[in-house]
C-alpha cells in the first residue's frame, strides 16, 4: 500500500515539475530570473540565387582530401520540380533575441554542393550541405553578414528528395 501511495505521489509531484516552466503569453520561455531561455528568431524563406537558370548537384562520394571527388563529376542537373524542393527546403534565420541556451557545432564535412549558373553557365552560387551534421553554407553568402543570421535547411526534406533521386546523404557520416 505504501509503494503504491509513494508512486502516485512521485507521479503527482513529476508532472507539477514539467507544468514549472515560464512560458509567458507570447510563447517566450523565461527561467526563475526572467531571463530568456531560447532565442527569438524570425524565420524567411529564401531564394539563394534567383538569377541561376541552370542548378547542379555535386556529391562528393569518393572521399579523401578533396571532398568534391565524385564518381559524376559533372554532377546531377536539377529539374524544375528539384529546383523547387530544394529552394522550398532553404531558409534564413534572423536571431532578434538571443536566449541563453549552449550551443553546438556539428563536423561540417560537406559533401553535397549545389551550383547555381546564370544564363551564360557561369557559377554564380555554390551552396555547401553535410547530411552529418547538419550544416550548410553558401559562396557567396546570402545573408546579411552584418545580422545575427544564418542559414538552415529541412534536412528530412531534402533527405526524401535525394533519395527519390538515388543519391546518397550518408557520404562520410560516422
Amino acid at each position: 500500500m505504501l509503494s503504491r501511495l509513494s508512486l502516485y505521489l512521485s507521479g503527482i509531484v513529476l508532472l507539477s515539475l514539467a507544468g514549472c516552466e515560464n512560458r509567458d503569453r507570447n510563447g517566450s520561455n523565461e527561467d526563475s530570473n526572467n531571463q530568456i531561455i531560447e532565442a527569438v528568431t524570425k524565420i524567411e524563406r529564401i531564394n539563394p540565387y534567383p538569377r541561376a537558370v541552370r542548378v547542379n548537384l555535386l556529391v562528393g562520394d569518393i572521399g579523401g582530401s578533396d571532398l568534391r571527388l565524385s564518381t559524376n563529376p559533372s554532377g546531377i542537373d536539377l529539374n524544375q520540380e528539384q529546383i523547387k524542393e530544394l529552394t522550398a527546403s532553404l531558409q534564413k534565420v534572423t536571431v532578434i533575441e538571443y536566449g541563453n541556451q549552449d550551443s553546438a557545432s556539428g563536423c561540417f564535412i560537406p559533401h553535397h554542393f549545389v551550383r547555381y549558373y546564370d544564363n551564360e553557365d557561369k557559377l554564380i552560387g555554390d551552396i555547401e550541405l553535410c547530411f552529418c551534421c547538419e550544416g550548410i553554407m553558401a559562396y557567396p553568402s546570402v545573408i546579411n553578414d552584418t545580422k545575427a543570421q544564418y542559414l538552415e535547411a529541412d534536412y528530412e526534406r531534402l533527405k526524401r528528395m535525394m533519395k527519390d533521386m538515388d543519391v546518397p546523404t550518408d557520404v562520410d557520416c560516422f
